[in-house]
């Protein structure tokens, strides 16, 4: 469960780390490293925390230079847990109510519950790389439009399969098929977000790969 659980926070942490390192623009000079940058200092942001993750991980020397290149110019699908998806990670883990655990609190709880070289993996289980993917086009993957998933897409880590679940005209994501850990499947909660050189879904919990 603690190493699902640092995979997701990996995510988060990368992206705001990138933004310390000189990273390869796109046409635009925008990447995902500085859309990450920008999440962890916005005051009234939704992916504050995961920005703030990865600042961490850079701080701590966790991120490797090929990963944050890679991050900064190949084209990504990010699917980034919003603060409150952390906040019910740690409510999780501490057995509290996800509106009793406070921002600020957070990525101290998750450091040393979980420490840094398994954040930096669950983050990695949030990127799909090698393609951008919208909202219309994750939805048409699954053809099963009732009860299930029919389609899967490998993520970053180079061991994760995700499945991708329609629900009708909802996006739900099925991380539950690796060794037997449980169940964990958020939905996505905001599409088709502009970052740079990924498009970004906001997903309403932490991925457990």
């Amino acid at each position: 469960m603690k190493r699902k659980i640092l995979t997701l926070l990996l995510a988060g942490s990368m992206l705001t780390a990138l933004t310390a390192i000189p990273a390869g623009a796109d046409d635009d000079g925008d990447t995902f490293v500085d859309f990450i940058g920008e999440q962890a200092e916005a005051k009234r942001g939704q992916f504050n925390i995961i920005g703030q993750v990865v600042d961490a991980l850079v701080k701590a020397g966790e991120l490797d230079s090929g990963d944050v290149a890679a991050l900064s110019s190949a084209p990504l699908t990010a699917f980034l847990p919003t603060d409150i998806g952390f906040r019910r990670l740690v409510a999780d883990l501490d057995n509290k109510k996800w509106w009793q655990v406070k921002e600020r609190d957070v990525i101290p709880f998750l450091v040393d519950a979980l420490g840094l070289e398994t954040i930096r993996e669950v983050v990695k289980y949030h990127i799909f790389a090698g393609d951008k993917v919208d909202y219309r086009e994750a939805l048409s993957l699954d053809t099963n439009r009732r009860n299930g998933t029919s389609a899967s897409i490998g993520m970053y880590d180079g061991t994760g399969q995700l499945g991708i679940d329609r629900r009708g005209f909802a996006l739900q994501l099925d991380d539950a098929g690796n060794a037997g850990l449980g169940t964990n499947n958020p939905w996505v909660v905001r599409a088709n977000i502009d970052g740079g050189n990924a498009i970004v879904h906001g997903i309403s919990e932490v991925l457990l790969p």
